[in-house]
């Protein structure tokens, strides 16, 4: 660990490329936080019960195992960490499981510092993200019966029956998650995954 004071949470980088270790490092100490690092598998678990950090960024490529393996490993023990997983190739499939695993965000390599500054903000300061659940039919993330509020949920009925891509829009802070939630809770959508990207 830097042994400069922590003004944000820790932060554990496990890549294996050492340049791109370095400048992941970098961007993270540059953002306040104290940051330990490791090469490989075996060795980001060591680091992870030494240090204990609250945000793990973890390559999915590792020589010596999966990294995703190795994230379900991390989120047995301390399901509270937050895990921030790299991918090489934008690999649709491995973020979805990666999200469906518990991840808390994927980035796609080269990372900017923009992005990954902004990653390790929102893994911070955001909520953590629990591993994607089927989704309960029977729950209704909203409350209210004014004639604003039935259109609303006549609206989402209408959309929820269909398997047609829906687009929710909005100010920040206006329900686009609860309607997202809403629309996916009946069948037949209720029986894929929902992953909620900010």
């Amino acid at each position: 660990m830097s042994n400069r004071p922590a003004r944000h949470p820790p932060v554990l980088i496990i890549e294996d490329t050492v340049s791109l270790r370095l400048v992941y490092r970098a961007v993270a100490m540059a953002a306040g936080h104290p940051v330990a690092v490791a090469g490989s598998a075996a060795e980001g678990l060591a680091q992870f019960h030494a240090t204990a950090p609250s945000i793990v960024l973890l390559d999915v490529v590792l020589p010596d195992g999966d990294g995703l393996t190795l994230m379900r490993a991390m989120l047995a023990e301390r399901p509270e960490t937050r895990v921030i997983v790299l991918t090489a190739h934008g690999s649709v499939s491995r973020a979805i499981e990666a999200m469906r695993a518990g991840a808390q965000d994927f980035l796609v390599k080269p990372v900017d510092e923009v992005r990954l500054t902004s990653a390790l903000t929102n893994a911070a300061n955001g909520p953590r993200r629990a591993a994607v659940a089927p989704a309960n039919p029977q729950d209704n993330p909203f409350i209210g019966s004014s004639e604003v509020m039935q259109r609303i949920h006549a609206k989402i009925d209408s959309v929820a029956k269909s398997m047609a891509t829906v687009f929710i829009t909005g100010e920040s802070g206006t329900g686009k998650e609860l309607a997202a939630l809403a629309v996916h809770a009946p069948p037949p959508r209720a029986t894929g995954p929902l992953l909620a990207l900010n």
